[in-house]
């Protein structure tokens, strides 16, 4: 009987062992067209070919489709296995079944020399009738990446800021957090650290509930009592320029600025205000 070749078909599988390596680091190997239903046994099989997606050395990590075709027999079984260079040792990858196919993901495979071996016998029969082998060398996958950053931290004085790196936790002193802190002492507590601005490389002078999201601007609790109310007034500075302007009904928060926001300020005890009207929080 002449020997059947996978190459024809082999270009679908190896696009499938591809297409598995895209969405998991352990992809499932491909499913062999072949039928698993056992057809009707015949004589033991004389040859086996086994041929791979991938040549030697391959990179740990890689995926490597095998595909063995056996001469001499119809139906037969195949079971692929895992050795050291000597072929005396291994382990099984895919034990005896009707499938051709096998998917040998490297991922977490130490650097080494390796025997892949592919057996063949006819359906039901005692292992092996033949083998072929094909060796590869696993060189090292490259090292996991660490993603590296700045946090920045601060307390709540002036000049406290600082950054800290990761992923080692390393923490340097910035020496422009030292600026100047306006309007109200921080009696209230409310004045939880300093905010670091990376859109204009600049440290500001108050927390970063009270900047708003994209860094445009930021308020803070002024010194004057511009109204009879006898409550103290906002002030809205804008970024980059520093322009400092006080809000519009701003003494209605009584000095209690929470959060800056594009729709309005936040304060306490659930007021918010925008710069014509005051409306109670839902």
């Amino acid at each position: 009987m002449a020997m059947r070749t996978p190459w024809r078909r082999f270009a679908g599988l190896a696009l499938a062992g591809l297409i598995g390596a895209c969405s998991s680091p352990s992809p499932s190997p491909p499913t062999s067209q072949r039928s698993s239903a056992p057809p009707a046994l015949s004589g033991p099989c004389t040859g086996v070919r086994l041929a791979a997606s991938r040549q030697s050395p391959v990179t740990a990590g890689t995926q490597v489709v095998l595909v063995a075709t056996a001469g001499g027999c119809s139906g037969p079984q195949f079971r692929f296995v895992v050795s050291d260079a000597s072929a005396t040792s291994g382990s099984v990858g895919r034990d005896w079944d009707f499938v051709d196919t096998w998917s040998w993901t490297t991922y977490g495979t130490p650097a080494g020399h390796y025997t892949i071996r592919a057996d063949a016998r006819a359906g039901g029969s005692p292992p092996p009738d033949t083998s072929a082998y094909l060796a590869f060398v696993v060189t090292p996958g490259a090292p996991p990446s660490v993603a590296t950053c700045r946090l920045p931290v601060s307390g709540t004085l002036a000049g406290s800021g600082g950054f800290i790196q990761m992923p080692d936790g390393t923490f340097t002193a910035d020496p422009t957090s030292q600026v100047t802190i306006p309007g109200q002492p921080d009696i209230s507590g409310l004045r939880r650290g300093l905010t670091y601005d990376p859109l204009h490389g600049e440290w500001l002078p108050v927390p970063r509930d009270w900047v708003m999201p994209d860094f445009s601007s930021y308020v803070y609790v002024g010194t004057e009592y511009p109204k009879v109310s006898n409550q103290p007034a906002l002030h809205l500075v804008k970024l980059p320029s520093g322009t400092d302007t006080m809000w519009t009904n701003g003494d209605l928060l009584y000095g209690f600025a929470i959060a800056l926001r594009p729709e309005v300020v936040y304060g306490a005890p659930g007021l918010e205000i925008s710069t014509s009207s005051t409306r109670q929080a839902p």
